[in-house]
């Protein structure tokens, strides 16, 4: 028989803290184009580790770079960035450390070369994983996929 999960319940799970995730860049390009997309987030809690997955089309997307924005790198405490690029299986997966940080601030820069003409292409972000200063779990919700419209 499935547990009932009651508000009682509730109150005694640990709580979660919500953070925004959302894209900035362009949402037109054509072949050859090299974008930029920046992955942004806003959170009220200070987030001291994130891991994250990006999907692309490598059919139509090829992956450049990640470069670490400053949302982890703030009051002179140095932070840990590695990234993975998986080109054919159109991945991305980046893991982050740092000091805590909270407010508005840039997580991630991607640089994109669009290799093919489709209607329309799409970045997504999934696999989230966070934690805060004190080690709780934050949870962060996803932006919607960022649209990429490809012309010739």
């Amino acid at each position: 028989m499935p547990r009932t999960i009651t508000p009682a319940d509730k109150d005694k799970e640990a709580p979660s803290i919500q953070s925004v995730l959302s894209w900035r860049g362009a949402n037109q390009a054509k072949v050859g184009d090299k974008i930029t997309l920046s992955l942004n987030t806003q959170s009220t809690q200070g987030v001291q580790t994130l891991g994250f997955k990006v999907g692309f089309d490598p059919a139509v997307l090829k992956a450049i770079d990640v470069i670490e924005g400053y949302a982890l790198k703030r009051n002179n405490v140095p932070s840990k960035f590695t990234k993975s690029i998986d080109q054919a299986g159109g991945s991305i997966m980046v893991d982050m450390s740092g000091a805590g940080a909270s407010g508005y601030a840039n997580v991630v820069m991607m640089s994109f070369e669009v290799i093919s003409s489709v209607s329309a292409s799409t970045v997504t972000i999934s696999s989230i994983t966070a934690s805060g200063a004190g080690g709780e779990t934050l949870s962060f919700i996803p932006p919607e996929p960022h649209v990429i419209t490809v012309s010739q």
